[in-house]
């Protein structure tokens, strides 16, 4: 498998990582969410990152993805929001691999 790397989110969420080489699919709709979603599971890429709105929207269909090794799917915040839904899930993650939960967060 390729070691690309592909992004779905708002124009201004992507801008950053286009620069970057990354492959981006702009994405503002449900349709739209779900038809990069589609395409990037169709070719071959090692990490996708969404944003958390596009993860609130694909949520049931990224969860089908979960164990699979590729392609990683990484839920990030973008420009205009930060809910925390990435934090929490890499918390989770994490909480499972140590099998304790994690200690509190001191709020900076």
């Amino acid at each position: 498998m390729a070691q690309r790397v592909a992004m779905i989110g708002d124009v201004v969420s992507l801008a950053p990582f286009a620069s970057l080489g990354v492959q981006t699919y702009e994405a503002s709709t449900r349709d739209e969410m779900v038809q990069a979603f589609d395409e990037i599971m169709s070719d071959e890429f090692a990490v996708v990152f969404v944003t958390e709105e596009v993860y609130e929207v694909l949520e049931r269909t990224i969860a089908r993805f979960a164990t699979e090794t590729l392609p990683a799917i990484t839920i990030i915040p973008s420009v205009t929001s930060a809910r925390g839904i990435g934090g929490t899930k890499i918390d989770v993650a994490i909480e499972r691999a140590l099998g304790a939960p994690l200690p509190a967060r001191e709020e900076a």
